[in-house]
């Protein structure tokens, strides 16, 4: 399979001068533009051998070059960058099944090369290349009727130019779990995992210069690592007519990465702290089969706070709600609708003072959006329908700066082979 994309877009919104650490906002006016290019092919293969044993194998290419032209706000000229990544590579894989055992185990590998002339200077175009490999095995066992248990373990290694990464390092990421059928209608759930992040190639290599700022980046960062216990249940108290799930996390993060103020005019990628975050999620999923609908709601309360300040992390949102239903009329329409609350959060900009002094974060406000759509299955391959996106037409940004969509209207022709 394959596919192709050429895309210009405009760049509306964006501060005349945004704080340090937020490159690239103070650039953003009407007169901006991006190109994007994609090619995107993958091709796979599967090989049963045996009724217990089957083999797998994929590959991918992902080609992407984006042009941003951006206009000088002192001179009105506007300044092309270009820049292009090359990402390939593929997988294999087994899977193994003995009666109440089941095992995955398999290799992946993936190849970036990035051309970009916004590099630290000691940066050459072979400094710009990495690859990845991880090894990886997935089991579970049903030991009895009600219960299942499930472990896995993932190693990841990096190979990548000494300097873009001064100190690559593998991860080893396991992780365990349990399911317990206590009733028909009562399931529990608890697991543990082990996760990381490495860092990228912006993170590690960045050096671009701004009209309000320079960022640069890091080669001696190391991945950010969370570790994360869950605790779940799911209920049926009517039956397949409702289900309700309740969620219990807690994560510990440390090594976070983040962009930290050198001066008032440039800032540099370091790994500033660690941090927690817990919570809860709530969910009711309901199926009404004589009336053809659907419906899902949802809640999740989030306590989120970073080691160093106290402060809850960049784009957490405390309070976030969603919504969402469909029903179907007559057999062959069909009408969704989708909503959407997501509480005040913190931004990543610092509100400054003229002397630079930091004044403290820049808080976006909580909205509320709802997307709708009307469509009609004219025969079982093919189908018409039609939309509103954000239809209250809700004034919001999830980045300072960059205002959300007005109300949209879109209409989709679909064709299925």
């Amino acid at each position: 399979a394959s596919s192709y994309s050429d895309v210009m877009m405009a760049r509306p919104g964006g501060n005349p001068i945004a704080s340090v650490g937020n490159c690239g906002r103070c650039h953003y006016t009407a007169q901006d533009t991006e190109h994007h290019e994609t090619f995107n092919a993958q091709a796979g293969v599967d090989l049963p051998a045996t009724s217990w044993l089957s083999f797998s194998a994929r590959g991918f290419v992902n080609l992407m070059r984006r042009t941003v032209s951006i206009e000088n706000l002192l001179t009105s000229d506007t300044i092309p960058a270009v820049s292009a990544r090359l990402r390939s590579g593929g997988d294999v894989k087994t899977n193994v099944t003995l009666g109440p055992l089941n095992v995955i185990a398999g290799a992946d590998l993936k190849w970036d090369e990035v051309e970009n002339q916004n590099h630290l200077p000691n940066l050459g175009r072979k400094d710009l290349s990495a690859r990845a490999f991880g090894l990886y095995a997935d089991g579970e066992v049903k030991l009895a009727r009600k219960l299942i248990l499930g472990a896995g373990v993932r190693y990841d290694g990096f190979d990548v130019s000494r300097n873009l990464w001064k100190n690559p390092t593998g991860e080893l990421s396991p992780r365990v779990s349990a399911v317990f059928h206590a009733l028909p209608t009562l399931t529990l759930r608890g697991n543990y995992g082990h996760a990381f992040r490495a860092p990228t190639m912006v993170e590690l290599g960045i050096f671009q210069r701004m009209y309000a700022s320079t960022v640069i980046g890091n080669p001696f960062l190391g991945p950010e690592r969370l570790d994360t216990v869950e605790l779940a249940f799911d209920g049926w108290p009517f039956g397949e007519v409702m289900r309700l799930t309740a969620t219990g996390f807690y994560t510990v993060a440390t090594n976070l990465i983040s962009q930290v103020p050198l001066n008032s005019s440039a800032a540099e990628f370091r790994s500033v702290c660690g941090g927690k975050l817990g919570g809860v999620e709530l969910e009711v999923a309901s199926q009404l089969p004589k009336l053809h609908t659907s419906v899902n709601l949802s809640y999740q309360f989030l306590y989120s706070r970073l080691d160093s300040t106290g402060l809850p992390f960049d784009y957490a949102s405390a309070h976030r709600v969603q919504f969402r239903a469909r029903t179907s009329i007559g057999g062959t329409a069909f009408v969704d609708l989708y909503g959407a609350y997501v509480g005040p959060r913190n931004d990543p900009a610092l509100l400054v003072d003229e002397d630079g002094n930091d004044l403290g974060h820049i808080v976006l406000p909580g909205y509320f959006i709802a997307n709708a759509r009307v469509g009609w299955n004219i025969i079982d391959l093919f189908s018409v329908s039609a939309g509103l996106t954000n239809m209250f037409n809700a004034q919001y940004q999830e980045t300072l700066g960059f205002k959300a969509p007005n109300t949209q209207l879109f209409a989709e022709l679909k064709f299925v082979y």
